[in-house]
């Protein structure tokens, strides 16, 4: 599962990382440093609609929203999609043959059981360099704007001690083909996030302000021990749920 991100990089370091079109308006040119994206926030996402045309960022709702689904709900949001079954399921299947993004991610958080909190911890790359995970979306629909669900898959060794699931990182040479907008093959795309190969990420704890969705800010990175009791936000109201909908 993946419920909460860390997005440090400017959409022009983005835009060259994942060879996207560098023009950006202005929202995205001034886009802060977000050190606790949560679900129903806006988020950066490397899409292609055509092949006549390169990569570009786009923003989207984190959440997909079904095609069918006529009014907000009170229901938790599709924030992640299951790699193994995203393209069975009603509520993501068009989506995983028709329309697939990136999400470019500085990290991700994941959380164990803890007393008298659970305990975050910050995911990231060995190498320091983006994390490219799967996407899934769809465009705007009645009073909603295009929505983004991210891929989930079996966790690897580097994260099996602290969850079962985990997102689906995508390598360099896998990037322009999940973005091929012509390719529908099931079975190919199915190949392509089936499982992440150990030894990429390294994980530490942090400080448990990160359990607020409130939180915000640098020190959100610091060990649970530097954090004093007066900083500490509520515990966040609402768990997400990895899928739901068919």
């Amino acid at each position: 599962m993946c419920a909460r991100f860390v997005s440090l990089e400017s959409s022009g370091m983005i835009a060259e990382f994942f060879g996207a079109h560098p023009d950006l308006n202005e929202d995205l040119a001034n886009w802060p440093p977000r050190y606790n994206v949560a679900p129903t926030q806006a988020i950066r996402v490397i899409m292609r609609e055509t092949n006549d045309t390169p990569p570009a960022i786009d923003v989207m709702r984190w959440g997909l929203i079904p095609r069918w689904q006529r009014t907000d709900t009170r229901s938790a949001p599709l924030i992640n999609a299951r790699a193994e079954t995203a393209s069975e399921k009603p509520s993501f299947r068009d989506s995983f043959i028709h329309r697939r993004c990136v999400v470019a991610m500085t990290g991700f958080y994941e959380w164990t059981p803890g007393t008298p909190k659970r305990q975050p911890h910050l995911i990231r790359p060995r190498t320091r360099a983006m994390l490219a995970v799967a996407g899934i979306w769809n465009p705007a629909h009645r009073e909603f704007g295009p929505s983004v669900a991210i891929l989930t898959t079996a966790a690897n060794r580097d994260m099996a001690q602290l969850h079962d699931r985990m997102p689906v990182l995508l390598d360099p040479d896998t990037w322009p083909v999940w973005l091929d907008p012509e390719l529908e093959d099931v079975n190919v795309l199915a190949a392509m996030v089936s499982s992440v190969p150990d030894g990429q990420l390294q994980s530490s704890p942090v400080s448990t302000v990160v359990n607020s969705v409130r939180a915000e800010g640098p020190h959100l990175f610091l060990p649970p021990a530097a954090t004093s009791d007066h900083l500490r936000a509520p515990k966040p109201q609402q768990l997400f749920t990895d899928e739901f909908g068919g």
